[in-house]
């Protein structure tokens, strides 16, 4: 082989690549938290990491791959090489060892020759009876020549020319203790057991920093510096006082405040006055729709170069934004490479669901980062759910753990009742003074409660038994907001207003394909049809304004936040709000008692109801707060022994299916491809068009999927054949995926 060693099949040497990760390592510590780390110590390190990381693509076979000369390796890893010849050069740590080893796969599995998904092969490890591992040191001394000189141009390059002499040894053991190969917990000679802590904590941060510097380097995506975000402007208007008080206020607060009177915006002053140099921003909420929204509207005021979006559709929905005659394979490329880059350490902010704060708690793939961007991060939890006892205990435990770190929380909600204003403060230590709340002894924050946006009705009867009424009221008003809490019921009332209506109704709900659902909420923003009919998708997503509205009955917190989509920013007189007293569904999708009192207290309420009416009416919903089984999620949650006792339970270069642990698989989610859709999808990834391919399938709860599949009189409906799982079942862009029919359907 004549030619210089290449790092990838695009041609790019390895020089050029071993080159662009040691530049992207220098950048990416020089934006770790300002006076936490060791900063030159790590970069010194690290630097050296780069330099040995990929030296094992040098053997033959890897470079006959690149080359397109043979379609593949064997599953042989060069970077099992790689450790190999870091381990001649005694002045890198352990730590720096294991990165090296590990930066494409965990640990290989304890004991015997062996294979487990995403480790390195057991038998390709330096061991006299591992036959492949001798095979890979030969295919690797085969190109010796060659190695030597790239060798030589990357010692002199990162100044460390007393290195070339390594180029002349032999490849024989790892430089790693043998402890540090287990990845076995209960192994009593193995890393848990005898590596202190704070060494496997610097090996994981380690490989974090050297995988992040790696994948930008392979991006083409050189990491920048990152800007003082406590001096941008990030509201031009004249500040409200509880605005103002978060504009001072410093450690961790909780902020109370209606829908439309400058949440959000005081949030931001809140993480200008905590943010420290280089400090990451976590902007949490809890759904998809609701985190692309606030995509574009942080983009606005910090740069689209400063915020991304962290989520399992951020590719489509970056997609979604470019211009339509400008959709290609390039810019799918582009797309795909923004999404991958939030999940690197590369956009100071980032906003994102609670799953994915949870996946680095919980030490799930690409957790390592957490060890680099938690401390002394702002995290912004916006609209923690008291309904939702598993997940408030998990965000609480997960922030509590970034505590340790120096991080500083604030939780934020419109709706907050006294119990879980209580329980924040109790669990995560937040004074009296840090709570934030408009007050009415204040002139500006008075204008805010007395605010009165809605007349309360409760009408008995479901949306369904009263629909001939509620559609009555629609021809005097121009836009009116159903909202079911059932995908279901939703389509059942669809149809009849589709009936009278026709392109002038319009239904939202999570049985879309992303591509029509992308289409349906973008035209939402432009204008509003004269009925939307929608499921709670549209509670905290989109900054829409209705004249009226129609709920089904849900508790306080969730029915105050579809108010918040009527007569929003209060510029007209008190719009009608009717809370059903009885669901069409037989389904609970609430607590049954939670929903009964909101809607007992509702009845009672003083119209037009106030803001601060709200809170009071949640705080006699919530009365009791978590209790017998609700309490037990939450407080099992809260204790999760990831978020307690992290010291006991970290193993560096390993990571856990994390969602396995927490979540029960019948409530996780997959992706079906409608028939309607089947010709097309196909036709997409025959040109490589897979973003737009996968934004034609429709999400379902896996245990609903596997019932079907298993249930005689729909089993038919499901073909699992092939991936995706392809459903039978009637689909179009108005009405969405319906599986309340017996009829099957093909493209």
């Amino acid at each position: 082989m004549n030619d210089e060693l290449l790092a990838k099949d695009s041609g790019e040497t390895l020089f050029e690549h071993t080159m662009a990760v040691v530049n992207a390592i220098r950048q990416v510590v020089a934006n770790l938290p300002d006076g936490v780390f060791d900063q030159q110590g790590i970069v010194d390190e690290l630097v050296l990491c780069a330099a040995f990381h990929d030296v094992g693509k040098a053997a033959v076979g890897f470079q006959e791959v690149l080359r397109h000369q043979r379609p593949k390796w064997d599953g042989k890893r060069h970077e099992v090489l790689s450790a190999a010849f870091s381990a001649h050069y005694s002045g890198l740590s352990e730590e720096a060892h294991l990165a090296i080893l590990t930066h494409h796969r965990t640990l290989p599995p304890d004991g015997n020759a062996g294979r487990e998904a995403g480790a390195i092969p057991s038998e390709q490890m330096p061991d006299p009876e591992n036959v492949i591992w001798f095979q890979m040191v030969n295919e690797w001394e085969t190109n010796r020549a060659l190695f030597q000189e790239f060798w030589r141009k990357v010692c002199q390059a990162i100044n460390h020319p007393e290195l070339i002499e390594l180029g002349n040894r032999s490849l024989e053991k790892f430089g790693l203790a043998s402890p540090w190969l287990s990845q076995s917990p209960n192994n009593r000679r193995g890393q848990l057991k005898v590596i202190p802590f704070e060494r496997r904590a610097k090996a994981a941060l380690y490989r974090g920093l050297l995988i992040t510097s790696d994948h930008m380097a392979s991006g083409k995506t050189t990491p920048v510096q990152f800007p003082d975000l406590s001096k941008v402007k990030v509201y031009n208007g004249k500040l409200r006082n509880f605005q103002k008080r978060c504009q001072i206020t410093e450690q961790n607060a909780i902020l109370r405040a209606p829908t439309g009177s400058g949440k959000t915006e005081a949030s931001l002053l809140w993480m200008q006055a905590n943010w420290r140099k280089n400090s990451r921003v976590f902007y949490v909420l809890p759904y998809t729709a609701s985190i692309n929204a606030m995509h574009k509207r942080l983009s606005g005021i910090f740069g689209t170069q400063l915020v991304n979006v962290l989520h399992s559709k951020a590719s489509a929905y970056l997609y979604s934004l470019l211009p339509d005659d400008k959709l290609s394979l390039d810019a799918q490329s582009k797309a795909s490479a923004l999404a991958s880059l939030a999940r690197e350490m590369y956009f100071p902010i980032r906003i994102c669901t609670p799953h994915q704060i949870l996946r680095y708690a919980l030490r799930g793939r690409g957790w390592e980062q957490m060890l680099a961007e938690f401390p002394q991060a702002c995290f912004i939890f916006d609209e923690i759910h008291a309904y939702d006892a598993q997940m408030t205990g998990l965000i609480l435990g997960a922030a509590k753990m970034a505590m340790k770190w120096d991080a500083r929380l604030l939780f934020a909600t419109a709706t907050m009742p006294e119990f879980l204003k209580r329980l924040i403060q109790d669990t995560i230590g937040i004074p009296e003074e840090n709570v934030i709340e408009p007050k009415r002894r204040n002139p500006t924050d008075r204008r805010v409660l007395d605010k009165k946006r809605h007349w309360i009705e409760i009408w008995n009867g479901s949306l369904v038994t009263r629909l001939d009424e509620i559609l009555q009221t629609t021809y005097d008003c121009p836009h009116t907001l159903i909202v079911c809490n059932h995908v279901r019921t939703a389509q059942q009332v669809f149809e009849r207003c589709w009936q009278k209506f026709g392109k002038d109704a319009v239904l939202l709900h999570s049985r879309f394909a992303q591509k029509d659902r992308n289409k349906i909420e973008q035209d939402l923003l432009v204008a509003l049809p004269r009925i939307l009919v929608a499921t709670q998708v549209v509670e905290v997503s989109l900054n829409i304004d209705f004249y009226q509205a129609f709920f089904d009955p849900a508790p306080i917190d969730a029915t105050a936040q579809r108010m918040g989509r009527v007569n929003r920013y209060g510029s007209r007189p008190p719009a009608q709000v009717v809370v059903m007293n009885e669901q069409t569904s037989s389904h609970k999708l609430y607590d049954v008692e939670r929903s009964r009192r909101t809607v007992e207290a509702l009845r009672t309420a003083k119209n037009p109801i106030s803001e601060d009416e709200l809170v009071i009416l949640a705080n006699y919903v919530y009365a009791d707060g978590f209790q017998g089984e609700e309490l037990l999620e939450f407080e099992t949650a809260f204790h999760h022994p990831s978020f307690e006792r992290l010291e006991d339970h970290l193993i560096a270069g390993v990571h856990r299916e994390w969602t396995d642990e927490i979540f029960d698989d019948a409530d996780g989610r997959m992706e079906v491809l409608p028939a309607f859709y089947e010709n097309k999808y196909r036709q997409l990834m025959s040109e490589g068009k897979w973003l737009e391919a996968i934004s034609l399938l429709v999400p379902l709860r896996t245990s609903m999927v596997i019932a079907m599949k298993n249930d005689p009189k729909h089993w038919r409906s499901i073909d699992s054949s092939d991936e995706p799982w392809v459903i039978h079942k009637p689909y179009d862009a108005i009405r969405g995926l319906r599986l309340d029919t017996d009829n099957d359907e093909t493209d």
